[in-house]
């Protein structure tokens, strides 16, 4: 009993371990929270309150946390709660793993510890479990419906009914593992020989009936109040094509390399069974295996990283692989040796697919770049929160974090919570794809005049939905980059504002080639490989560049002032300005410039241009104070500006100077 009691405690205190040094909040979890505080409000599951949008995929989740929150847990709360039941329902996981694999198939004591072992310590199980998702809890279901199943008893066969039940509404995939284990049923009683009338009518009685009971009650209620029986992210991120078949062949390859041993894991044990003559008794393993990683490989893969796609298989992955090797009736020892390199092989080896990271160094290398998204969209939110009214609309490409804290109505630009987007996307000839969020409408973003709209990128256009707004003269000449800062002056974050005339520009035709937006973020992009490479790449882009868009000459201009060409960086920001006075950055360069050659009227009238069309950037305060602790003479003239500092920019920008 105490040999049974380590083993359960030292992959439960490994996965403990592991997860909580991985604590972050996924970004797509915010949006779930955007549905729950609706939910509490009274609205209903609706993302906007403008239409009913069934912009999530885990139904079951976003109950679980309205119960908590109807409770009366606040928010910040609800936050590390849903981690904390991540880490419960991987933890129970880890449990029916232990307990089918010993006392059910009867695998061997050492085995079931290694078993547990590799799925504890695996990274992307582990990384999930604490993202705020509801990926543990929908891993623990499938995993726990499929052990129950396999037992082919009919009291677990009705168990598991249930378990996979409430997977599908925890994810549609739940579905899918049901479907297939069904048909693997059908499949294996044929081939042995076993089938017959009874058999079909008591899978029928105890797990196709109770499943349905379970399932279909959420069909009617989707159909009714969502006016449709699948859910909106389905027409926005799914298309079974050749495109998407290559990026999903990717994903599994890169997954294959870091904790597949190159596919290796996923053959040995079919092998291994074939040549046992075990693989038809345990065909139905094999069959949703397979066919949920072809599932896999259809739609794409995941847009986000750590392999979430697998951690719901990924326990049964590695069963499988156990019973193979437990077939091979090799010496104890040698059985040892050959999981210790495994463990040893998931933990510290190095991977191509990964930019030659360790899973490890790729896990918190993404932690720690999510952490950083989740902070910046939040401050996001929270000034848009502040400085919008509540009629107002915004429009972003990163959806999570702001919509929750911004708590105004707003434009999914990738159609995930947008109806319009999601189901009648338009087609601009010409236009690169770079995301696997393909979808976008910006014709009817533009119409509905957003007071911002955001990139994850900040100035950057890196979707399809950011580059083709660039497309429009609407969004050109009427929007323009917008700094905010916070209070200490240590964020500065950019977004687009729309200008007072953004409704008189025309929105009738595109006129521009569709290859400028996609040229202009590569320019962008060239700005780290050096001067002479980013300069032949905006001289290039200067050919196609339209005559109302000034920041290609600004971005030439900014690369000559940093090798100290001032003369050319005045020339190419003013060219900028011509085109477009309200080009921010290249307002933010002649300061820069006519400090330098102490040309103080010129200064002085920039530094006012900049507080007048961006209000909320902090260094344009910086600029007024600098210049007038020189230039006294113009502090009359002044005082309107400096009268209209906050206060706590004023205490600011005091401890600058």
């Amino acid at each position: 009993m105490k040999l049974i009691y380590l083993v359960f405690i030292i992959p439960i205190i490994c996965f403990v371990f592991i997860s909580f040094n991985n604590r972050f909040y996924q970004d797509d979890s915010f949006i779930t929270l955007r549905y729950v505080r609706n939910i509490l409000r009274g609205s209903g599951p609706v993302f906007n309150s403008f239409e009913k949008v069934e912009g999530y995929t885990n139904f079951l989740w976003m109950i679980i946390l309205s119960f908590f929150g109807k409770l009366g847990i606040s928010f910040e709360k609800l936050i590390i709660l849903s981690q904390i039941l991540g880490i419960i329902f991987g933890i129970l996981t880890l449990i029916a793993l232990f307990y089918f694999s010993n006392f059910v198939f009867r695998l061997p004591f050492y085995l079931s510890f290694f078993l547990l072992l590799l799925t504890s310590v695996n990274y992307a199980f582990c990384y999930w479990a604490v993202s705020g998702m509801e990926t543990s809890l929908f891993t623990f279901f499938i995993v726990t419906g499929v052990l129950f199943f396999l037992t082919d008893k009919d009291k677990n066969t009705f168990i598991s009914s249930i378990l996979l039940g409430l997977s599908a509404l925890t994810r549609p995939e739940g579905i899918l593992v049901f479907i297939l284990l069904f048909l693997g049923y059908i499949l294996r009683e044929i081939i042995l020989r076993r089938f017959n009338t009874l058999k079909f009518l008591n899978i029928l009685k105890f797990f196709v009936i109770p499943f349905i009971i379970i399932v279909f009650p959420h069909f009617i209620f989707r159909f009714f109040y969502y006016k449709s029986l699948l859910p909106n992210t389905f027409y926005a991120k799914t298309s079974f094509t050749m495109e998407y078949i290559k990026i999903g062949l990717n994903y599994v390859w890169r997954f294959l390399m870091a904790y597949g041993l190159f596919g290796i894991i996923f053959i040995f044990p079919f092998v291994i069974l074939l040549i046992k003559r075990k693989f038809f008794e345990n065909i139905i393993i094999f069959i949703v295996i397979f066919f949920y990683v072809l599932y896999i490989i259809s739609v794409g893969g995941d847009t986000l990283q750590v392999y979430r796609f697998f951690v719901p298989i990924l326990p049964l992955i590695l069963l499988y692989l156990f019973i193979g090797i437990n077939n091979m009736r090799l010496n104890q020892i040698y059985n040892i040796l050959i999981l210790i390199f495994l463990t040893s092989y998931f933990l510290f080896n190095r991977f191509p697919g990964q930019g030659h990271k360790s899973n490890w160094e790729y896990t918190k290398y993404w932690k720690t770049l999510e952490i950083g998204l989740v902070e910046k969209m939040k401050f996001i939110g929270l000034w848009l929160n502040k400085n919008m009214d509540k009629k107002e609309i915004f429009s972003a490409s990163t959806i999570g974090a702001i919509s929750f804290y911004a708590d105004r109505d707003m434009i999914d630009l990738l159609g995930l919570t947008d109806s319009v987007i999601g189901r009648h996307p338009e087609h601009i000839e010409g236009l690169k794809h770079s995301w696997r969020e393909r979808n976008y409408n910006s014709k009817y973003v533009l119409s509905m005049l957003p007071s911002y709209i955001v990139f994850s990128t900040g100035i950057k256009p890196s979707a399809a939905a950011e580059r083709a707004l660039f497309l429009w003269k609407r969004f050109r000449s009427g929007y323009y980059p917008y700094y905010i800062s916070s209070d200490d002056g240590k964020i500065v974050e950019l977004i687009y504002k729309r200008k007072d005339n953004a409704k008189d520009i025309t929105l009738d035709k595109i006129d521009i080639s569709a290859d400028f937006p996609t040229l202009y973020r590569d320019a962008i992009n060239s700005l780290r490989k050096g001067a002479n490479e980013s300069l032949k790449n905006f001289f290039e882009l200067l050919k196609i560049t339209p005559e109302d868009f000034g920041y290609t000459h600004y971005w030439i201009g900014s690369i000559y002032e940093s090798a100290g060409d001032f003369k050319n960086a005045e020339i190419y920001y003013l060219e900028a300005l011509k085109r477009d006075d309200y080009c921010v950055l290249a307002i933010d360069g002649m300061i820069r410039i006519y400090f330098k050659k102490k040309e103080k009227e010129k200064c002085y009238d920039y530094i006012k241009k900049l507080i007048k069309i961006d209000p909320d950037y902090l260094y344009a305060y910086y600029y007024l104070i600098k210049f007038l602790g020189d230039n006294k003479e113009f502090k009359d003239d002044a005082k309107e500006f400096l009268e209209g500092i906050h206060h706590k920019y004023s205490i600011l920008v005091i401890r600058y100077i």
